[in-house]
């Protein structure tokens, strides 16, 4: 397994950077304090450090200047210097963690479906039926030979006999004395 590294915002770290802004004098004037263009040095720092303890990702030291000195409104050289200070002392207090896991959404999704199929069944366990069930798209043939068939349908048409119901008598029927008659 590939060793990953991890900047945590501990106190350690945070003391670094304390000692990196005053080193470098970047310290917020209250005037700086309220210009919201302006960043916290210290939040940039941290953002930089983490840019590259994650150097993977195609970030130069070239691209890590260049944030500082727009974030931090500061001179080439020295943005260069504190690069240089933040890749020495705050990256390198970010510790090693062997079992780092990356966590995918379909990963989530698969033990959720689990435990929900856990509670579902009280978390006893299903055997596993020894014959595949039939696809439903399949149809299945019960006779393959069509002579057979035939026969079959034959014998099935001679067992029916149809039964014809009996003649009914038929009812004298009277004239309705309700009816009028036709003039």
């Amino acid at each position: 397994m590939k060793t990953e590294y991890v900047l945590n915002f501990s106190d350690q770290i945070d003391q670094a950077i304390s000692e990196l802004v005053k080193k470098h004098n970047l310290t917020l004037s209250q005037e700086d304090f309220w210009d919201f263009e302006k960043e916290n040095p210290e939040v940039v720092i941290f953002k930089v450090a983490k840019k590259i303890v994650a150097m993977e990702k195609g970030v130069t030291m070239k691209d890590i200047i260049e944030i500082l000195k727009k974030d931090l409104y500061i001179a080439q050289e020295k943005a260069d210097k504190l690069a240089h200070d933040i890749k020495n002392n705050v990256v390198s207090l970010a510790q090693p963690e062997e079992e780092i896991e990356v966590k995918k959404e379909v990963d989530q999704k698969e033990r959720y479906r689990q435990e929900l199929l856990n509670k579902i069944r009280g978390n006893s366990n299903i055997p596993v039926p020894k014959e595949m069930p039939p696809d439903s798209y399949i149809k299945k043939v019960d006779i393959l030979d069509v002579e057979e068939n035939a026969e079959n349908i034959q014998h099935a048409q001679q067992r029916v006999t149809k039964e014809e119901p009996k003649p009914q008598p038929k009812l004298e029927s009277k004239p309705d004395t309700y009816r009028e008659p036709i003039e």
